[in-house]
């Protein structure tokens, strides 16, 4: 969070996307995994688990000014590329996580923009 209020503090910013890291595979074309992959693959990255993506959201919301609109709470990759985390697969489940979770927080303003 010290680096977004930063960030808001030195760049007039009106939109932030959020989005979670997940690793895909690459596409067949070189054959090769990609290296955040290889990386994975190794145990040398971790993914987040929804959970831990849904408390750094909280933190990052917020610390956000009210005129700033989220345009992305979340994003998913082909399903079929798909490495990790399994739970970024089911948009659903992880929307409904969100809403149970995340707006329940009365810190945050869940209101649709005008």
């Amino acid at each position: 969070t010290q680096i977004l209020n930063s960030l808001l503090h030195i760049h007039n910013i009106a939109d932030v996307p959020c989005r979670s890291n997940y690793v895909m595979e690459r596409p067949q074309i070189s054959g090769e995994d990609s290296i955040l992959e290889k990386e994975y693959n190794k145990g040398n990255f971790k993914c987040l688990t929804l959970e831990r993506y849904c408390e750094i959201l909280r933190q990052c919301i917020t610390v956000l000014p009210e005129n700033v609109v989220i345009h992305r709470i979340t994003g998913d990759g082909a399903k079929k590329n798909l490495v990790a985390p399994a739970w970024s697969a089911d948009k659903k489940t992880v929307l409904n996580y969100l809403k149970n979770n995340l707006f329940q927080d009365k810190s945050i303003d869940n209101k649709p923009s005008k």
